[in-house]
């Protein structure tokens, strides 16, 4: 057996080190120019912004996702190999926007052999320099963390009024991994219902530093037509009033208060509190359940004193993808650190069959959530939330802080818009119509004897004589009418 040289060992080794050839052809630049010609002018302004900090404020159907989706490319040639970054709320809103909806029509008409890969249980749009723009979602503040570490050639967090986190996750995930490369960052969307925080500071500058904003509506967007026409239906839905504040944010991209398009309109000045500064006395401990078995399961535990107006939620727990033995372990424990508390379970759909597991299998005492009415006790939920009788400790109840400051209404108010996760909301409402009868002692029963009592026995027995005496009058009246002569 002959041995190998020791020069040409090492240039084999040299020359597996090196990095492969793409296996389909960069597409030339003048692909990429042909592209960015084709967008409408006030999308290339926006791609052609040298800003390093932009922001894209725009109405519903204005062409957002297709301005992004240039610019992130562009980055993507100028950076072979490296790596972009695009986030929503979630993985598959990701691939549909960005992929399906974009940069899957972009690849075919442009021809620029665009690749969406699976890399690492991650969705990686890849180009053909070997660039990679990762479709990533982020539904809470605890996934922040995913996005420390890597380097990142451009950034965008898309549907950014969906981030009531938005600053924390700029400041503390995104922007350190962009230095490296001297990246950037957008930040998109519509207008939030509540003008506050990260989004609307960087779009109007009002309290802190203005970014590179650019700002188009659906009439702006030369591929839709009728436009006006479609405008006019969409008007329909808020009674024909174009200064309805809705419609302002989400068709004209306007900053507008509009508190009623939130289920829950939390105040941080009025609702925040702090869980070591819980008033001294006795209280009564609620915990509220909602289930999930592909979506998040959700605990929120909440608190009152008998008679006392003010409900303190005092902390709130979510995980997706449970078994209901995982599910009873987290309950059971909740009820071990909080006894005599009131468990409150959404039995509807599969979660009946997970309470009646606690019950049998776990000996939990766990009780179906009152789930009739909801739209009316979500109602008089927001207005104790208006008036500050719920307090909410940020930290404590942080997960839940990120679903109730997005949670809107659908246009026409009959529900919540499905496209806002609900779940720890849901579990809030339960635990707080299970503590109502303690917060609101109007709402129980007077115990007999009291003065109270006795002021209702006397009220129901006098409507009881008044009822009967109607039926006598109108049984008189009736036997009278058989005796009355008949007409000739």
């Amino acid at each position: 057996m002959s041995l190998i040289p020791v020069d040409e060992l090492l240039a084999e080794l040299e020359r597996r080190r090196r990095p492969k050839k793409p296996a389909t052809p960069i597409p030339p630049p003048e692909a990429l120019q042909r592209l960015i010609a084709d967008l409408h002018p006030k999308q290339r302004a926006f791609v052609c912004d040298p800003a390093r900090r932009k922001a894209a404020l725009c109405s519903r159907r204005a062409g957002k996702s297709w301005g992004i989706a240039v610019w992130l490319l562009e980055g993507g040639y100028s950076d072979p190999g490296g790596l972009s970054v695009y986030i929503v709320r979630s993985k598959g809103d990701a691939r549909r926007i960005l992929w399906d909806e974009t940069l899957r029509v972009i690849s075919e008409r442009y021809e620029l052999n665009l690749w969406l890969r699976e890399i690492d249980n991650q969705l990686m749009v890849v180009l053909p320099n070997g660039h990679k723009i990762w479709l990533a979602g982020c539904k809470d503040s605890s996934e922040m963390g995913k996005f420390r570490g890597p380097k990142y050639r451009r950034a965008v967090i898309d549907e950014a009024q969906e981030f009531a986190f938005l600053g924390e996750l700029v400041r503390a995930s995104i922007r350190p991994a962009l230095i490296d490369k001297h990246g950037e960052l957008c930040v998109a969307g519509t207008p939030s219902p509540i003008p506050a925080g990260l989004f609307y500071v960087a779009t109007t500058g009002d309290g802190g530093e203005k970014w590179s904003s650019h700002h188009w509506t659906i009439r702006d967007n030369p591929y839709l037509t009728q436009v006006e026409e479609e405008l006019a239906e969409e008007l329909k839905h808020y009674g024909g009033d174009a200064t309805h504040p809705t419609f302002r944010r989400e068709w004209l991209g306007e900053w507008v208060r509009d508190e009623g398009a939130l289920v829950y309109p939390y105040n941080g000045q009025i609702n925040a509190w702090n869980a070591k500064e819980l008033p001294h006395g006795e209280y009564q401990y609620a915990i509220g359940v909602d289930l999930g078995v592909t979506d998040s399961t959700a605990i929120v535990v909440a608190c009152c004193r008998r008679g006392h107006p003010e409900v303190y939620v005092v902390d709130v727990w979510k995980r997706e993808g449970l078994i209901p033995s995982t599910v009873a372990a987290h309950v059971e424990r909740y009820l071990r650190d909080y006894p005599k508390s009131i468990c409150v379970v959404d039995e509807g759909g599969l979660g009946k069959g997970y309470a009646e597991e606690m019950r049998r299998t776990y000996g939990l005492p766990v009780q179906p959530a009152e789930k009739s009415k909801k739209r009316a006790y979500q109602e008089l939920v927001a207005g104790d939330l208006s008036a500050g009788v719920i307090k909410l400790d940020p930290r404590a109840a942080r997960l839940l802080l990120d679903e109730i400051q997005i949670l809107q209404w659908r246009p026409d108010r009959t529900e919540e818009d499905p496209k806002f996760e609900n779940h720890a909301a849901d579990a809030f409402l339960y635990a707080v119509r299970a503590l109502r009868p303690f917060y609101r002692p109007e709402l129980e029963e007077p115990k007999p004897g009291t003065e109270e009592w006795q002021r209702r026995e006397w009220e129901r027995e006098r409507q009881d004589a008044m009822n009967r005496a109607k039926k006598r009058s109108s049984r008189w009246r009736g036997e009278a009418d058989l005796h009355l002569p008949l007409a000739a």
